[in-house]
């Protein structure tokens, strides 16, 4: 005979990654969007536990136009993570929701 034990704790990874001309702009514009995306999850549900958000490094845009192609111009992308705890799993979708229309990636 087993027992299941319903999990009490869960934890949802939000993704919020933005572009600008220099690290700076790049960076602002991130800060902007996980601002504007906690808020939205807070606001979907009241009752989420803690919304905390990380930077993560800022790097050069990537090139995918590869040889040859045409010049693009250099730019940067900030990425930063919001963690998300969650006390039930029927909240995941309503929050999933609510991160994606704010802007999440």
């Amino acid at each position: 005979m087993s027992s299941r034990i319903p999990a009490d704790r869960m934890q949802m990874t939000v993704m919020i990654e933005s572009t600008g001309e220099n690290a700076a702009e790049s960076v602002q514009r991130a800060t902007v969007k996980a601002q504007a995306v906690a808020t939205a999850i807070r606001a979907a549900n009241p009752a989420t536990g803690a919304v905390t958000t990380m930077p993560l490094p800022v790097a050069p845009t990537a090139d995918w136009n590869g040889f040859p192609g045409a010049a693009v111009a250099n730019s940067f992308t900030s990425r930063m993570v919001i963690r998300v705890q969650l006390d039930r799993i029927d909240q995941l979708m309503s929050l999933s929701a609510a991160a994606l229309t704010a802007g999440a990636n």
